[in-house]
């Protein structure tokens, strides 16, 4: 599904005062040059003009590389305290071996929320075809094609067997390092933090991670720094900055 349909859609649901945030939710998903090209459209620039709006396309038009940059200053300034204290956190909190955790319910919400849910599959532009909570499958070998619908029960469940596959690949590479006499123990929040990227990258995406090779040393603060610019720097999809600053907050906490 095309940017117009999906804010077509959206902006049923929501009143005026937040298109604004529907336009700054689809820039996780399409591109800034997309969105320009939405709201170029005179009949969709008719129906949200007001003066709040013409503020954010000026904005838009001034930060094409950063077009971000209002909502991540609110999210880094909320790490701050977080980051004083990581620390402490490291120090006191319930460090447990990973076989006896589980993702949390509030880990469950995040990536849903993360994700966000999608009931008609789309592509991106990254040779995949997506349905559901960011269920993604190779074009040439998917069973979706665009435009094709599923029901909300299909897409959670769908979601659980996602989540489950990347649970367990994590769980093979933990396996691998107790193996070889390396012991690294999670708290919850790392463990919830750590599921979600790896839902959103792939097990062989978080393999091949910086991160993940310092957390094999044990070098919890080296692992939060670059979990926050983990795979940021694709200027298609700005919206994973907010992602990894999510991450990087839930995995500091």
């Amino acid at each position: 599904m095309n940017v117009k349909n999906i804010f077509n859609k959206l902006k049923e649901k929501v009143s005026k005062k937040t298109i604004k945030l529907v336009l700054i939710s689809l820039l996780a998903i399409y591109s800034v040059s997309e969105i320009q090209e939405l709201i170029a459209s005179p009949k969709i620039k008719d129906e949200i003009e007001d003066e709040n709006m013409k503020e954010f396309l000026d904005e838009l038009e001034k930060q094409k590389e950063n077009p971000l940059k209002e909502i991540t200053t609110d999210i880094d300034s909320q790490l701050n305290n977080l980051e004083t204290n990581f620390e402490d956190t490291l120090k006191n909190s319930a460090y447990k071996d990973i076989s006896e955790l589980h993702l949390s319910q509030a880990g469950w919400n995040m990536i849903r929320d993360e994700e966000k849910l999608n009931l008609t599959a789309y592509k991106i532009g990254d040779g995949m075809i997506t349905i559901g909570y960011g269920h993604a499958e190779r074009i040439e070998n998917s069973k979706y094609h665009i435009g094709d619908t599923i029901t909300e029960n299909e897409a959670t469940r769908i979601f659980h067997k996602d989540v489950n596959k990347k649970v367990a690949g994590m769980r093979r590479l933990w396996k691998r390092w107790k193996n070889k006499g390396i012991d690294i123990k999670l708290t919850q929040n790392q463990y919830d933090a750590l599921v979600s990227i790896t839902y959103n990258s792939g097990v062989s995406g978080m393999l091949k991670s910086d991160f993940i090779q310092e957390l094999k040393k044990g070098n919890y603060k080296k692992t939060a720094e670059l979990i926050k610019t983990f795979r940021i720097n694709d200027e298609k999809f700005p919206g994973l900055r907010i992602r990894r600053l999510r991450e990087y907050k839930k995995f500091i906490s």
